[in-house]
Formats: C-alpha cells, structure tokens, sequence
C-alpha cells in the first residue's frame, strides 16, 4: 500500500510517463540492435547506423551500449 502522500503527488503522472518512455525507448533501442545482428549474420538488409544512433540518441543508450557488449554488435 502507498502512503497518502505519495499517491497524491502532483508529479507522480509525469514521472510514471517518463519512467515508462525510458523503458519503451530502451526495449526498442536494444531489439534494433538485435535485429540489425541478426541481419548481418544473414547478409540481409540492414538497419542504418544513422537510425541505430538516433533511438540511442532519444533514449536508448544504455540499450544500445548492453546490445554492442552482449550481441558484439559494431565492435571488430
């Protein structure tokens, strides 16, 4: 149960909104990454690094910066 004055926080929308923004950017961010991997394995189309760089740009770093150590994406 949250105390009262938590749940009456006049801020708490916003921050629940950028909490959930935060998430959404990095989930998207590191599935890109991934995809992109994925297609380079397989010699498909690939996702532009201009485009990679920009959802790490609006949000997505720490997405992108796990992607590259765990997928060795971009790193050779």
């Amino acid at each position: 149960m949250m105390p009262d004055s938590f749940a009456q926080t006049p801020a708490l929308p916003l921050i629940l909104a950028l909490v959930g923004y935060g998430v959404f950017a990095n989930l998207l961010t590191y599935a890109a990454f991934a995809l992109d991997k994925r297609r380079a394995v397989q010699g498909g189309w690939r996702i532009p690094e201009r485009t990679l760089l920009l959802l790490a740009a609006l949000g997505g770093w720490p997405a992108a910066k796990l992607a590259q150590h765990r997928l060795r994406h971009k790193t050779r």
